[in-house]
């Protein structure tokens, strides 16, 4: 496999991505609903998880983009909306603070604020200049413009004209930066007001050119969350004073609990100061789309399809938006991701599994065989059949249930060859056929597990994250190139399910390491993480698969402010960093605060890993001690809470054969075969 190929997923960051992201853009779906971001009359706050394209659909609102020598044609409509993108620098902004510069921090704050935007705010001006618009154009140039009298007047040495902002900028950049890290040894700057300056300079910029007369610019300050609450107070306040030709607005993670006060006694309100824009607010089958799309885009990069070179246009432009709704467009790009990313369905699977000699020996020895015990007369092969594969894994379970007897389970295996029908056969298949199928790739860990392979599992899996889905390809692609596949630059070639399996095993593996990396907390998340894939990892052992597929859980508790603040805190934090994701579980609970009315899964994304169901199905009921054994218990806590339910599951016991104290939890991940040969 080439080089390209092997980096065609490998940017899964917007910050791996130049400011113009002109033609590697997806505009997301129902962006419609958001009216346009430069449509509203008032700040927008920009919800998302990590992964979720916050910056990207920032960038792409941004004068790089809107203005890119790539577009074909640019209206002179962009100019009411000129973007402005700045992230701060969280180290640097946290040395800004009462403790360091007393009571002027929020001048040097604002300063440092100034010098960012001014410097956008200077490109901004070139983009402009240098753009052919379809519809107007301008008789003088921007860059030659003088700048307003009053701040030439007013603030030393500021540049005469537009063009010399930058260098400017530049200039107040370093010797702000020397006083800040040693105040005593160089002379302190003036400390500007942003939007004094920034308003002079558009409201200059209107006047003085008749096509600029609507010019609007928006500031978006990302990874809001970052700054501290008092840095986040100076910000709501212009937010919420902001009005035409200077918008401010903010992007955050969904979930943070970012401060809505203002210095004054006003706070930020929905809908009167602020909308939101939530990057997820989408459904399954939209995600799928968007996934395909963005699959499709990457794939012209190196791939020759000629029929998409007409339909690439239509990803990034917002006028071909109705367009990707036609039933043509979305068969191509899902016909394409389908056939770059093949999967089996879950009856091919249960045929394989009793066609592979290896896989049909432990579900003989390990469910069934064990069950026989008291049936001599009975053998394994009496309850497995290749004709019948679905209904030979049922078997496996339902000789594992207490209210089944080996004889009563096979005279309903023969009825239902002799009549080729059971409406009882086809309703276990429907709910645990996916459990059984798990069951016995988790007894034979060296085998790729194909629940995990495909298009449409990877969507799942990413849950509508597409930093996650981009990683699962890349590291498709990843194991491709290591096994040597070849893959064509003239069709799109089919991706082994094998390759798939373990691509996602792996990916899921590296991001459970990248836990640690996630906010103050990451170590301990990354705790949590594992021990709750343990745990589910334990209960989809069990043979009977009674409850099968469980990988969500509530916390039986009458009220959450009965929680202990650290499970509380660290909760939050897992929700924030998308480790959990809050879904909305029993409504007939009887109090609307009761967290037993909430339900918490654990991110799909680490689902292969543990080898558990992605798929939300049934839930586990942890009482407030459970819970806070696992989030913040000491190992042997833990491991004597999943010793107990492994005894009342009957499973092997984690506690060491030696009569030993309770085991570490790493004894509790070994699979309940590794002591037994294939």
């Amino acid at each position: 496999m080439t080089k390209n190929f092997a980096e065609l997923f490998s940017k899964s960051r917007a910050e791996e991505y130049p400011s113009d992201v002109w033609n590697n853009f997806v505009i997301p779906p129902r962006y419609k609903e958001y009216g346009r971001l430069f449509n509203y009359s008032r700040a927008v706050m920009i919800e998302g998880s990590r992964g979720s394209g916050k910056t990207m659909f920032i960038k792409y609102h941004c004068h790089q983009t809107r203005f890119s020598r790539k577009r074909s044609h640019v209206s002179s409509s962009e100019l009411t909306h000129i973007g402005l993108y700045f992230r701060p620098d969280t180290d640097f902004c946290a040395m800004i603070n009462d403790f360091n510069y007393g009571a002027e921090w929020r001048k040097v704050f604002c300063h440092y604020v100034l010098i960012n935007l001014l410097e956008d705010f200077a490109s901004s001006i070139v983009s402009v200049s240098k753009t052919t618009f379809e519809d107007i154009s301008f008789e003088n140039s921007l860059l030659e413009l003088d700048t307003p009298k009053s701040l030439r007047d007013s603030v030393p040495n500021f540049p005469l004209k537009y063009g010399e902002i930058l260098s400017y900028q530049e200039d107040l950049s370093v010797s702000f930066n020397l006083w800040l890290n040693d105040i005593e040894a160089f002379s302190k700057p003036a400390l500007m007001e942003p939007r004094t300056i920034l308003l002079s300079l558009i409201n200059h910029l209107r006047c003085s050119f008749p096509e600029l007369e609507s010019l609007g610019y928006y500031v978006y300050f990302d990874e809001f969350e970052n700054l501290s609450s008092e840095q986040q107070v100076v910000l709501n306040g212009w937010m919420k004073h902001g009005q035409l030709p200077l918008l401010f607005n903010a992007a955050y993670k969904k979930g943070a609990k970012v401060n809505r006060d203002t210095v004054s006694s006003e706070r930020l309100v929905l809908r009167n100061d602020y909308r939101v824009v939530d990057l997820e607010k989408f459904t399954v089958s939209e995600f799928r789309v968007f996934a395909a799309e963005v699959l499709s885009l990457k794939l012209m990069e190196v791939v020759k399809l000629e029929e998409y070179e007409i339909v690439k246009k239509y990803f990034c432009d917002d006028e071909f938006i109705s367009i990707r709704k036609e039933n043509g467009h979305l068969d191509k790009v899902l016909a394409t991701a389908k056939l770059f990313l093949p999967s089996k369905q879950y009856r091919e699977m249960a045929s394989d599994i009793i066609q592979d000699k290896s896989l049909v020996k432990r579900l003989k020895k390990f469910l069934i065989e064990p069950a026989l015990k008291n049936t001599p007369e009975l053998s394994s092969d009496d309850f497995v059949d290749a004709d019948y594969p679905e209904e030979s894994l049922m078997n496996g379970l339902l000789l594992n249930r207490k209210t089944y007897t080996p004889k009563k389970v096979l005279e309903k295996f023969t009825t239902r060859k002799e009549l080729e029908v059971s409406d009882e056969y086809k309703n276990l298949i429907e709910q645990y056929l996916v459990g059984a199928i798990l069951w016995v790739y988790m007894s034979a860990s060296w085998k790729k597990c194909p629940v995990y392979a495909g298009f449409d599992r990877f969507c799942y899996l990413a849950k509508g994250n597409m930093r996650h889905f981009l990683e699962l390809c890349h590291h498709t692609l990843g194991v491709a190139s290591r096994e040597s596949i070849h893959i064509s630059k003239e069709r799109i070639t089919p991706i082994p399910i094998d390759i798939q399996a373990e691509a996602a095993v792996g990916s899921s593996r590296l991001e459970l390491e990248k836990v640690d990396e996630l906010g103050r907390h990451g170590e301990k998340l990354r705790f949590i993480v594992n021990r709750l894939g343990l745990f589910f990892q334990l209960l989809q052992k069990r043979k009977s698969q009674s409850e099968n597929e469980v990988n969500h859980f509530s916390i039986k508790l009458a009220d959450d402010s009965l929680m202990d603040e650290t499970t509380r805190t660290l909760l939050d934090e897992a929700m924030i960093w998308s480790v959990l994701i809050e879904a909305e579980g029993d409504t007939k609970r009887k109090s609307s605060r009761s967290l037993s009315s909430k339900e918490y899964m654990l991110h799909p994304i680490f689902s292969p890993h543990f080898g558990i169901s992605f798929r939300r199905k049934k839930k586990f009921d942890f009482s407030e001690e459970q819970i806070r054994t696992i989030f913040s218990g000491s190992e042997s806590d833990y491991a004597a809470l999943c010793d107990n339910f492994a005894k009342k599951w009957e499973l092997r016991s984690s506690v060491a054969d030696d009569g030993a104290d309770i085991a570490t939890v790493a004894s509790i991940q070994k699979g309940l075969w590794d002591d037994l040969t294939d």
